[in-house]
């Protein structure tokens, strides 16, 4: 039965290239490779243009990898990597809030479970206990909403979590809506998680 499937899609093939002319070219004889519709022109076939797109965008997010390591102290040539990987944005992301000592925060009431007080700071584990030594905040749990060093991120972070709360400890908004950073602030990845 193989045989005669094999012998019908030859036959199919053959028909059409009869009916259509028969122009399509292939380079090299691979039609994944290298296209030449006009058979006078090299063009690259679309799946390795996006093979190729991939692996720049790899290369360069490894290489902001390594510049993150750097900064925060350690060798990325000590650090095994899988030579077949490819990064994506995301792996910098995690990699980032790995090393990240700031970001966004809640004060939720245990009790109630409602969000009191949002904020931003650039070394969460510190304003953690300074909300635990506080009167008026001791009582309520500390939470850690988003872990990142980027100074706009937490901004931007911070007003969503104040606007979706809308905490009753919070004594200003965190971003004056008259701040002409405000919509830089807002559109930071990581704001919108």
């Amino acid at each position: 039965m193989n045989y005669l499937v094999r012998k019908l899609c030859v036959g199919v093939l053959l028909l059409m290239g009869l009916l259509c002319g028969a122009n399509a070219n292939y380079v090299n004889g691979n039609p994944l490779s290298r296209v030449d519709p006009s058979g006078l022109i090299e063009e690259r076939a679309p799946a390795e243009e996006f093979r190729e797109n991939q692996e720049i965008e790899s290369r360069f997010v490894e290489e902001r990898m390594n510049d993150l390591m750097r900064v925060n102290g350690q060798d990325p040539t000590n650090v095994f990597r899988d030579p077949n990987q490819r990064y994506t944005e995301r792996d910098y992301e995690r990699l980032e809030q790995s090393y990240a000592k700031g970001g966004t925060y809640m004060l939720r009431d245990p009790m109630t479970g409602r969000v009191m007080r949002t904020g931003r700071t650039n070394n969460l584990a510190r304003r953690k206990g300074e909300h635990g030594r506080a009167e008026c905040t001791a009582d309520y749990e500390f939470e850690v909403d988003l872990q990142t060093n980027d100074y706009a991120t937490q901004r931007g972070r911070e007003q969503t979590l104040h606007d979706l709360y809308n905490p009753p400890l919070n004594k200003v908004r965190p971003i004056n809506p008259s701040n002409t950073n405000l919509l830089q602030y807002l559109i930071q990845p990581g704001v919108l998680k």
